[in-house]
């Protein structure tokens, strides 16, 4: 899931999600250590947990299985552009730009950019520079939606405001 509010510890409690009682694990990506950093409700302090969203981070979220109700997490709208730092490796981050094709959004990134994955229900959509459409899963990136990306170096991306 993308992260579009405001930046915030989750230990303070003030994201509505954390509130939800099914919830038992949000997983965030830490790019340096290439490596998933945890946060619980109820988990004790571990070395590998996270106690702050920001705001275009991406993040995982996990319920228990055995409720089928929704959750509704209601975040503010990003209506500016917004510079992304990516790091060589892979890392989690959000498109807060219009509906764009990915081709288009990742050709920005010149030759650094490797590839980009959306999951989309049960199944990972790709998008790999240089592979032919039917290899290509992957073809537009939407408001809100958390995203893998590979790239070879570091670099900057300026995401398009929304609207």
């Amino acid at each position: 899931m993308g992260f579009t509010d405001t930046a915030d510890d989750l230990n303070r409690g003030t994201l509505s999600v954390l509130a939800a009682p099914r919830l038992t694990r949000v997983l965030q990506w830490y790019a340096p250590g290439q490596q998933f950093l945890r946060f619980g409700p109820q988990d004790p302090v571990l070395p590998n947990q996270f106690y702050r969203l920001e705001t275009g981070d991406g993040v995982w979220i996990l319920f228990d299985e055995g409720d089928d109700r929704t959750v509704l997490w209601e975040q503010p709208v990003i209506d500016e552009p917004r510079s992304v730092s990516l790091p060589a490796g892979f890392s989690i981050r959000t498109w807060t730009g219009p509906t764009t094709p990915v081709a288009a959004a990742a050709g920005e990134l010149g030759s650094a950019f490797e590839s980009l994955s959306v999951w989309d229900s049960d199944v990972f959509l790709s998008y790999t520079a240089g592979l032919p459409d039917f290899v290509n899963k992957l073809h537009e990136l939407h408001y809100g939606d958390a995203f893998w990306i590979r790239m070879s170096e570091a670099a900057s991306w300026t995401q398009p405001a929304p609207n």
